[in-house]
């Protein structure tokens, strides 16, 4: 999600912040939850596996009921149109000569 908080070997200072974007936060306020939860929650719709990691028992709770919630078509949308085709996980040290990141990661879009 874009934590600030990740070593400086997993992040950079122009990585996205996911979790300060408009229009997560705009859908968490409408839905009273977290951009956390909202992004956990789009997540699962799309049929991805999550693996989440909290530092507190509340952010672990709050991950947890995140499954409560169910977003609409048009929040699915909205964060759908957020893709930028970023990674956070740039796998640089599974690089070898003549592989590109395309080779590691799909490139294709799911929707």
């Amino acid at each position: 999600l874009g934590s600030p908080k990740r070593g400086p070997n997993n992040r950079r200072d122009d990585d996205p912040l996911l979790l300060e974007d408009p229009v997560v936060c705009d859908i968490a306020k409408r839905h009273d939850l977290s951009p956390a939860q909202v992004l956990i929650q789009w997540a699962l719709q799309r049929g991805s596996a999550v693996v989440t990691k909290a530092s507190t028992m509340e952010h672990a709770t709050q991950a947890l009921e995140a499954c409560k919630v169910r977003l609409s078509v048009d929040d699915v949308k909205r964060l759908n149109s957020l893709e930028r085709g970023f990674r956070y996980l740039r796998m640089e040290p599974f690089q070898k000569p003549g592989r590109t990141l395309i080779d590691i990661w799909d490139e294709t879009i799911c929707t």
